[in-house]
């Protein structure tokens, strides 16, 4: 190819092509955001309804079938959930990866609305709300004192720091996490009440006719407009216990004389516990399109504003900043690629031995990962981890094409050429394989570059990255380098101690190579079996190698979910967790530690514990979990599971493993077949923690009304619905202000008669006749035990099986195990499906094994339209099953797993151990022409003259990824598996393809002198 000869006749138009591809780029860069990962969407869109009184069984048939059935039919759902408690149905549509969530949420309100005169009319409307799906937030801020309590730590947050969190860009939510509002709490006396001759109705009437929040309308003149205002509405205790409930002749029964009004807290069953402190906390979770590194900067700096307007005796922290670990990793990174570099730069002066000829490749370094720049700015792309870690493999991949060039305008100049002749003669063979080589990487991620799911969002920056550089590289290797060969080097080769010995080394290395090839070559039978038996072998390597969706990153926190049996409440809870703060105090590596105790439930806690950096520990975050753990498991009246945050953005919360069971059948045939999964799965061994979330023993009192007494007495089922509502629910009743802000009114019975049913029985209704009878006039009680929440998927019932494997066990391994056993004993009537993380794990299993599949068609088809051959691009591409082989052997030995990054560094190796092929097929093509040599000799000579730069481009990349491998700052466990993989399979595949390519193509090549003499 002589277009070549063009940049090396004019060296300075070479030179401006590459100083504007690294001005672009240097412009770029400073416009390309910061992020972890790339820029995507992963939404939930909850539905809350409340109806309260009513039992899970009501919500499900009442509120959430009809409710779900609707939402069912909108768009870009990739699954439903709902869960049904006592008051509560919620409901989680789950979008597809990148979805629009606002066009979702708006035909989820369209569908709701078709609905809604479905419902009872007692239930409260539906909140819809969004979010990322992940109930663990970017930060977490603590404000406690010595001086204030809970409701006025709560107050302040709620009136003076969440308004100002709220309106930072990015921020989706400031939700108060423990927090005591105000309420007034009106506790009733049933005894006095019978005494006043009063029911609870009498008490809601006196409320609603006493308490009024209305406006009273407008005064208006000609000219003057003046509003009127009451004092309808009561402020304070004082206002409620004054509230006259009854007239009794002369004298009146107020609300003091048969109740205890109290400003109390609306929510007694949270609490927070930071540092062994009760605290407040407040979650900052972003919008999904955010940059959460600029998020969490900015909310920084407004709560550092606030934090100086704290009154005396009011403190705040920042408990955990998710950021800090991001920064961190981002910085680990880019150190990674500073010494990427300097290796490679030393890997190429130890092949080369010269330090004006080192310059030439060492230029590519630059010009490509900085121009690379350009084209993220134009996709539309960030600088992210993903992006930096394709930067530190493009080091040893973009000096590649201006090595092989440097190396061949060498070996002319060795052959008596002048610097500009050898330029110009060995730019011209070098040119259309440097083409090739550069098709060829690039083809080999385009599959990644459009494929679907997580693999797609999260490496497709990643893959257009790699691409992007290599095609800069492989530009300047074609116009800046033979220039530079041109006028840098130099026609009588400066020789010193150091090149002299590097020749006579690489000399011996090429005349060993050509022995040990040619014995090879006697016994090409032995060549294709060892072939056959490596390609074969990859099938089992990979079968029985551990599989998991990434590695589990050490982020320096721990989290632990938290069950206690049904019956427990916030005394119960605080009294086991307690014993949580002594085992994290005496841990040396805890920095701090919260308990957030009843958010989902009063029998539910999570807790966690932040780690110091893990520069600065002895011990793994993956050590101290199996310690702690342990420890955990040992605390009596609680079951506990501590799991690390996931290592992806995406997959929801809760437990890695979420084995979902479901059936048109009823609950109790669910529950049977869970239960006798779930202890198949305790058997073996897999698991350190197992549980299904729903339990049948949760204690419920069921009320019998006789229907016939009831109506006698002209007591209808309304009346005695709004009676327990109001006694037994803690269920708003009405509201009242308190300093231009609304609060709720709830009436309950005093403590002393809500222990057990026999107070229950005392509770007095009026008949139609106006005569006081008690409840147990027409009542019975009913002991029975019931499941603590309904749970469905995809609109059947549903019983989640949720646990974390035990150390040395993979995600794999645990939902392999689960799915034989659902398969092989439990009923066919029972389907099961996965949640969360164990979803994306099964979703994007497969998907890699076809992506790769489909890069090695796709570089198969670009080799043969280039080389017109079919024969040609499968002998360049027969050193793949041994370098795929290769990779294999460490992770089966225990080193890593089968991951998402390892799978990306396999395809990596496809594009770069072909163009191993391409060099040595190439030449020997071209040698069979020019030198009219037999097919053997050609191969054997090409092969010889393309080791050097065969074992230099191996090299620079095997080194170039050393420092992903030693890498043990943030992220590195994900280094770590991309880097062995490269390295190991780049090491021992270059050795065997040396000799394979060779083999097969003695046995495969076509007949290219009868193409040349045809053309």
């Amino acid at each position: 190819m002589k277009f070549t000869d063009f940049f090396i006749k004019r060296p300075v138009f070479a030179t401006v092509i590459s100083l504007l591809i690294f001005l672009l780029g240097v412009q770029s860069i400073f416009h390309l955001p910061l992020r972890r990962f790339p820029k995507m969407s992963s939404n939930v869109i909850e539905v809350r309804t409340i109806y309260k009184g009513a039992s899970a069984e009501l919500i499900k048939g009442f509120v959430t079938d009809p409710l779900q059935r609707a939402i069912a039919s909108v768009d870009g759902i990739d699954y439903l959930t709902s869960n049904n408690k006592a008051s509560v149905s919620l409901i989680q549509a789950h979008l597809q990866l990148n979805f629009d969530a606002i066009q979702a949420t708006t035909d989820i309100l369209a569908k709701i609305a078709e609905v809604k005169h479905q419902l009872p009319k007692e239930a409260e409307d539906s909140i819809i709300s969004r979010s990322t799906g992940s109930n663990i937030a970017l930060m977490y801020l603590s404000l406690r004192s010595s001086v204030y309590n809970q409701q006025q730590i709560t107050d302040y947050m709620e009136r003076l720091i969440r308004p100002q969190l709220e309106t930072v860009s990015g921020v989706s939510e400031a939700a108060i996490l423990g927090g005591k509002r105000y309420a007034i709490r009106i506790h009733l006396n049933v005894a006095k009440m019978a005494a006043s001759q009063m029911t609870t109705k009498d008490i809601l009437q006196a409320l609603h006719h006493y308490n009024v929040q209305a406006a009273a309308g407008q005064l208006e003149d000609k000219e003057l407009l003046i509003n009127v205002t009451t004092n309808a509405a009561l402020h304070d205790v004082a206002g409620f216990e004054n509230i006259i409930v009854k007239h009794r002749g002369h004298s009146s029964v107020r609300m003091r004389d048969i109740a205890k009004v109290s400003l109390d807290i609306e929510d007694k069953q949270t609490y927070v516990n930071f540092n062994g402190m009760l605290a407040v906390f407040m979650g900052i979770k972003a919008t999904s399109y955010s940059n959460p590194l600029v998020t969490i900067s900015n909310v920084k700096k407004q709560f550092q504003n606030l934090k100086q307007r704290f009154p005396a005796g009011l403190k705040g922290s920042i408990v955990y900043d998710a950021t800090e670990y991001i920064r961190e990793a981002i910085y680990e990174v880019i150190k990674t690629l500073i010494e990427a570099m300097l290796i490679v730069i030393v890997v190429i002066f130890l092949f080369v031995g010269n330090i004006r000829a080192v310059v030439i490749p060492i230029v590519t370094i630059p010009l490509s990962l900085v121009g690379v720049a350009t084209c993220l700015l134009a996709f539309g792309y960030s600088i992210n981890l993903l992006t930096l870690l394709a930067m530190v493999l493009a080091i040893g991949l973009v000096v590649d094409d201006a090595i092989v060039v440097l190396e061949n305008v060498h070996r002319h100049i060795e052959l008596g050429k002048t610097c500009e002749q050898a330029a110009i003669h060995g730019a011209r063979e070098i040119a259309l394989p440097i083409v090739g080589m550069t098709l060829t990487l690039v083809a080999v991620y385009l599959p990644i570059g459009f494929s679907q799911g997580i693999t797609g969002a999260l490496f497709k920056e990643f893959a257009f990255t790699l691409a992007g550089a290599v095609v800069v590289s492989g530009i300047v290797a074609i116009s800046l380098s033979p220039m530079m060969c041109a006028t840098i080097l130099e026609s009588k080769i400066q020789e010193n101690r150091f090149s002299i010995a590097l020749e006579h080394y690489f000399e011996r290395l090429k005349t060993g190579y050509q022995y040990y090839l040619h014995r090879s070559l006697d016994h090409r039978s032995a060549s294709v079996l060892l072939l056959v038996v490596i390609t074969l072998s990859c099938y089992f390597f990979y079968r029985y190698t551990p599989h998991e969706l990434a590695p589990v990153e050490d982020q320096n926190i721990l989290f632990s979910s938290v069950t206690a049996p049904e019956y427990a409440t916030v005394d119960y809870m605080r009294r086991y967790t307690h014993q949580f703060e002594q085992l994290f105090n005496k841990l040396p590596e805890k920095s701090s530690y919260f308990i957030i105790s009843g958010m989902e439930a009063p029998n539910r806690a999570m807790s966690g514990i932040i780690l110091t950096p893990r520069n600065t520990r002895k011990r793994s975050q993956q050590a101290i979990k199996e310690i702690l753990q342990k420890k955990l498991h040992d605390v009596p009246g609680v079951r506990t599971a501590l799991f690390p945050l996931p290592p992806l953005p995406i997959g929801g919360d809760g437990l890695p493993i979420q084995f979902i069971l479901s059936t048109s059948g009823d609950y109790a045939e669910l529950d049977h077949a869970a239960t006798k999964l779930l202890q198949a799965a305790r058997k073996s061994g897999l698991f350190a923690f197992i549980r299904k979330n729903i339990e049948f023993n949760r204690p419920q009192i069921r009320l019998l009304f006789n229907r016939d007494k009831a109506s006698v007495f002209g007591i209808n089922m309304l009346d005695l619905s709004e009676l327990m509502l109001a006694l037994y629910s803690g269920a708003e009743v009405n509201k009242f202000s308190m300093q231009d802000r609304s609060y709720k009114v709830i009436t309950e019975l005093e403590d002393f008669f809500r222990t057990d049913t026999q107070s229950m029985r005392n509770v007095y209704l009026r008949t139609a006749n106006d005569k006081m009878i008690p409840l147990s006039s027409f009542l019975q009680t009913k002991l029975e035990v019931r499941p603590n929440q309904l749970t469905q998927f995809q609109q059947l019932n549903s019983i989640s099986i949720e646990g974390v494997p035990r150390p040395g066990s993979t995600l794999a391994e645990g939902l392999d195990f689960l799915k034989r056993t659902t398969e092989q004993q439990l009923s066919s009537t029972v389907h099961y499906d996965y949640s969360g993380q164990s979803r994306q794990f099964m979703k994007e299993g497969d998907r890699l094994i076809w992506i790769f599949i489909f890069a090695v068609i796709v570089i198969f088809l670009v080799l043969a339209a280039q080389f017109e051959s079919f024969r040609d691009s499968l002998i360049i591409l027969s050193g793949m099953p041994a370098s795929i082989c290769c990779a294999l052997i460490p992770l089966n030995l225990g080193l890593a797993s089968i991951n998402i990054y390892t799978q990306i560094g396999m395809v990596t190796l496809v594009g770069v151990i072909s163009k191993h092929g391409i060099l040595m097929v190439d030449f020997a093509n071209h040698l069979r022409i020019s030198e009219n040599l037999n097919i053997r000799e050609a191969i054997e000579k090409a092969s010889a003259i393309r080791l050097r730069p065969i074992l230099m481009t191996s090299a620079s990349l095997i080194f170039g990824v050393i420092p992903l491998m030693l890498s043990q700052g943030a992220g590195a466990e994900s280094q770590f598996s991309m880097g062995i993989v490269i390295a190991s399979g780049m090491f021992l595949g270059t050795i065997c393809t040396l000799f394979i390519t060779p083999a097969i193509y003695t046995l495969l090549t076509s007949d290219h002198k009868r193409k040349a003499i045809l053309e």
